[in-house]
């Protein structure tokens, strides 16, 4: 094809003058003979999925008459998706594009989960999958803050952990408020990271435990911190996990199925390559 006249047979504007011209040009009395296509059969499973959609939708089951409204209503919808398809309106729209790539995937998941795994492979799973389930190193510690913007904030925190009054206390009386508190509980190091910046949770990890040190700079400023328990990390229990354990199985198992399932269909298609991007 002419590549003028694609451009133009994908112009929003001649879609709408095609239309208007297909919807001037329909007969206004019924056909005699509808084709396939232009029946739209109510059966019960149809009644049934309107009924319960109404029901989710509203909280409480339609009557008689409410149900016919759902089914015109149903009728309306189909007349006009059935139309539009015809004149070809869901080509060259990318989101009906997306969402009919996006249906395709949820229904090949939906056949590949059509089963649940019997115990014994959830265990098999487990087993072979150590890594998905290891819980992380986590760190307990309380720590005293100077802010970045006081006057030589870090020489202050070095100060007041050398100090004599200070070897045998506390330092909690030390130092300023700290926007997120003073204590924090089994946090693993990318929590750590992601709050206080990637440098602060290296050198928490190498702590001794309940021994004032530092001070230690932060995305905030200076902490002494003093760390109270730190849990290796550990792989939990099967039967701790098993919620996750499943998970896990059934997302690989979509990620297979959506492999197998695109190269069966994809070698039905032939592909010519009739352009290149030239640089």
């Amino acid at each position: 094809m002419n590549p003028t006249l694609r451009r133009i047979l994908q112009q929003p504007l001649l879609h709408f003058l095609l239309l208007g011209g297909a919807l001037f040009a329909l007969p206004h009395s019924q056909p005699e003979q509808a084709t396939a296509e232009h029946i739209i059969n109510i059966d019960a499973d149809t009644l049934q999925w309107l009924t319960q959609s109404s029901e989710k939708e509203r909280g409480q089951t339609p009557g008689p008459e409410s149900i016919d409204q759902l089914v015109d209503h149903y009728v309306q919808e189909e007349v006009l998706f059935r139309e539009a398809l015809a004149l070809g309106l869901e080509q060259n729209d990318v989101v009906v594009r997306r969402r009919l790539i996006e249906k395709m995937r949820f229904l090949i998941e939906d056949v590949a989960l059509s089963d649940s795994p019997d115990p014994s492979a959830l265990k098999t799973h487990y087993r072979k999958n150590p890594t998905q389930f290891m819980e992380p190193e986590r760190f307990s510690f309380s720590h005293v803050y100077f802010p970045q913007d006081q006057s030589q904030a870090a020489e202050n925190a070095a100060q007041a952990l050398s100090s004599p009054e200070n070897k045998a206390s506390s330092l909690s009386h030390q130092g300023a408020p700290f926007m997120l508190g003073q204590h924090f509980a089994e946090q693993t190091r990318a929590q750590l990271a992601n709050q206080f910046g990637s440098g602060f949770a290296a050198q928490i990890s190498n702590l001794p435990l309940s021994q004032w040190q530092g001070p230690i700079a932060s995305v905030y400023g200076w902490h002494l911190i003093k760390l109270e328990q730190r849990q290796p990390e550990r792989l939990p229990d099967f039967a701790e996990i098993k919620p996750e354990v499943l998970e896990h199985w059934q997302q690989q198992r979509r990620e297979k199925a959506n492999r197998a399932a695109y190269q069966r269909l994809r070698a039905h298609y032939r592909i010519n390559r009739l352009a290149e991007v030239t640089p």
